[in-house]
């Protein structure tokens, strides 16, 4: 990446504005981190540029000739009046916009204001740290401060602003070098860092203020990051960046030039590069606008500063960006690739019709693509089938495809998927028919899965793969007619968990919760029934209790503290057996092909009578299960003392449906149900809903979506 940096510096007659083919924060970030390793011609090459090789990191030298600074919250401006580096001295108003000049030009002033809304939603609405100060040192020049620099000035062409990695956090402290003093959390490869902001935009696309805010936005993310872990991963660095921008400026729409770059391949991994990073923040977009609050980036980070990315023997970092994203996730009782096949199943539907549910964009209609690429379009479907040959499809990606179904002959059509090898990989199939019917399975190594399509124009399916964290999987595709007569609702597979699973209970998992997922056997409107043996038959009736069936379940959550604390008052710290699902209707039983499935579930490390008692340490709010829902769902809280709880259904608009709680209530864990009506017993409308609880001084929201 070097060779980038020094390659462009070459070029005679570069415009200010001529777009750049790298981005300057990740190859600063580069040269930083790798800098030391590169041959001594490159090293000087970059001296010449004017680099620092003295301290760990590598990095450029700040602006030397920038005679005026002005403080502005935690941020300090730095910026001249003379020379090629000079701002516009137009001074026709103060920061207040008060038309009253201040002795500071409006151009600074803009950028004060823009810096101080950035301020407010990152570290009081988001509750991020800040980024560590260079307070410790002061040989380089207007450093030495608690105050974030920022500096003004005529940068290389291209550029619209970057942000430099300099030191170590508390680099000269050998107990707290890596620590941001800023955060209680003890960090290890924190690092201070400066941002440089161009002096005028007047060559650039779009309009300056714009430009202004959303590199500001943007760049100044990347010193926060820096705060938690340098090291992380370069693409989960600039999409959450990328995010962090549409925060801020949802109207610019700047990240929309990203959209061709995922849309176009989507059969690329969200960590695939740097360059699709940009593109994969509308992930975060999805997930904080369906599944989880925008609390998920934050803890993403914290989470980062856990896995040891930096690796000192080496000199190299280890990419554990996947692994710190389902951690996060966990956090929030949600499955990595559950939520990660919504998202890939709401860019196959690009809509903003709130019908949709789960698998909507609010923006939808803005989008500059209406549709992922699919890789086959299959105009006529026939008996002998379509083969799709030679398929590759990487982790965390999705290939899609598209089959016209307005024959009016058409009844049902079958999917077949093979996979080549890749025992680690699960490889998963979900066929959107319409937005009430979503089918989804895992292509074990080869499964055919028939659809209804008579009330169908067109079926959109995609694969997607998941297991290690890089790398790809082969597979083949057939797509073939079936008979109006056949049998459809013959058979259907157990998925999770998978056979022989062990899950072991302990103190520091009672959140987590045991998921049990099958598929839907089409065309089936009857009921589900457990089938348990030997010792896993004991708690038969807590998964009758807690998994309530309708026509389209076809999944069971128990919270792990809910089985703990049955086995713990039926004297059980141990059960092992076999479980089964069987779909039963008027006319026929249907049994799982796969199953039994053995299942073990170890609660003997659970410390009981040593303090903990099983007693919640804190409030919680869980996201409610089901989710989707209809006709109920279940909300969990934990309460860490005595309190009056009230606990209050509204809708998006802020009106309240129906009041779930409202009493004093004693330490543990509780659970109201909501049925999807209002306080006079009026079933609601489908949609999203919130739900608010209120227990002493803690208060939390969560979004449910009820469906018809």
């Amino acid at each position: 990446m070097a060779d980038l940096l020094i390659d462009r510096s070459k070029l005679n007659n570069v415009q200010s504005s001529d777009p750049l083919d790298f981005h300057p924060s990740e190859i600063l970030r580069q040269i930083a981190k790798y800098g030391h390793e590169l041959d001594n011609n490159r090293k000087a090459e970059l001296k010449e540029l004017g680099f620092d090789f003295s301290s760990q990191l590598v990095r450029t030298q700040r602006p030397q000739n920038l005679d005026k600074y002005v403080d502005g919250g935690i941020f300090r401006f730095h910026y001249t009046l003379t020379g090629e580096d000079a701002v516009s001295s137009k001074d026709e108003d103060d920061e207040n916009y008060s038309g009253i000049p201040n002795g500071v030009p409006d151009y600074v002033d803009l950028m004060i204001n823009t810096f101080y809304s950035i301020g407010i939603i990152d570290f009081d609405s988001l509750e991020f740290f800040r980024p560590p100060s260079d307070s410790w040192y002061t040989n380089l020049e207007d450093g030495g401060s608690d105050h974030y620099d920022v500096y003004i000035f005529k940068l290389e062409a291209g550029y619209y602003g970057y942000v430099q990695a300099e030191e170590y956090a508390q680099g000269n402290s050998p107990l707290d070098a890596g620590n941001n003093e800023f955060s209680p959390a003890k960090e290890t490869r924190a690092m201070s860092s400066f941002m440089a902001m161009r002096n005028n935009y007047n060559d650039f696309d779009g309009i300056e203020n714009e430009n202004i805010m959303v590199t500001s936005a943007h760049e100044f993310f990347h010193a926060v990051q820096y705060g938690y872990n340098g090291w992380e991963s370069g693409w989960l660095l600039e999409s959450t960046a990328v995010w962090m921008e549409e925060k801020h400026y949802d109207d610019v729409n700047d990240c929309y030039q990203y959209f061709k770059e995922f849309f176009e391949e989507p059969e690329k991994g969200l960590n695939h590069d740097v360059a699709r990073g940009y593109a994969s923040y509308i992930y975060w977009s999805y997930l904080t606008d369906n599944i989880v609050d925008e609390g998920l980036i934050k803890r993403i980070f914290e989470r980062s500063m856990e896995f040891d990315s930096y690796d000192g023997m080496s000199g190299y970092d280890q990419d554990y960006s996947i692994s710190v994203i389902k951690q996060a996730l966990k956090d929030y009782r949600q499955d990595f690739q559950r939520v990660t096949n919504h998202f890939f199943t709401a860019n196959a539907l690009l809509t903003s019709d709130k019908a949709a549910g789960i698998y909507q964009y609010a923006e939808a209609d803005s989008f500059p693509l209406k549709t992922p690429t699919f890789s086959k379009e299959i105009s006529e479907v026939t008996n002998s089938g379509t083969d799709i040959k030679a398929q590759s499809v990487e982790m965390t990606g999705a290939r899609y495809y598209k089959v016209d179904t307005s024959d009016t002959t058409l009844k049902y059509i079958k999917i077949g998927a093979w996979k080549s090898g890749a025992e680690d990989v699960s490889l998963d199939l979900h066929a959107i028919l319409d937005l009430d019917n979503i089918i989804s399975y895992e292509v074990i190594s080869a499964s055919e899965r028939t659809l209804e399509v008579s009330s169908t124009k067109s079926v959109i399916f995609f694969v997607s793969a998941f297991g290690p964290d890089s790398g790809s999987v082969s597979y083949d595709l057939r797509v073939s007619r079936v008979d109006a007569d056949s049998d459809t609702s013959s058979s259907f597979d157990l998925l999770v968990p998978s056979t022989d699973t062990k899950i072991i209970i302990s103190n520091d998992n009672l959140a987590d919760e045991l998921v049990l997922g099958w598929e839907n056997p089409i065309n089936f409107t009857g009921t589900y029934y457990f089938l348990l043996t030997d010792s896993l038959d004991l708690i038969y009736s807590l998964f009758y209790d807690q998994c309530t069936f309708n026509n389209k379940g076809n999944s069971c959550s128990i919270p792990y503290h809910y089985i703990e604390a049955y086995m713990h008052s039926e004297g059980l710290e141990r059960v092992s057996g076999t479980w089964d699902i069987i779909a039963q209707d008027e006319s026929k039983t249907i049994y799982s092909n796969n199953g039994p499935f053995k299942l073990t579930i170890d609660g003997s490390s659970v410390n009981i009578g040593s303090g903990m008692e099983l007693y919640p340490t804190k409030f919680r709010l869980y996201p409610n299960s089901p989710n989707p829902f209809n006709p109920s769902t279940r909300i969990s809280y934990d309460l860490k003392e005595q309190v009056e709880v009230t606990l209050i259904v509204y809708d998006l608009l802020g009106n309240k449906i129906k009041t779930l709680v409202n009493q004093s209530q004693d330490t543990g864990n509780n659970i109201a149900i909501w049925d999807g009506t209002d306080d006079f017993g009026r079933t609601v409308s489908a949609g999203v809903y919130l739900y608010r609880i209120t227990a002493g001084e803690f208060v939390q929201t969560q979004k449910m979506l009820f469906l018809k």
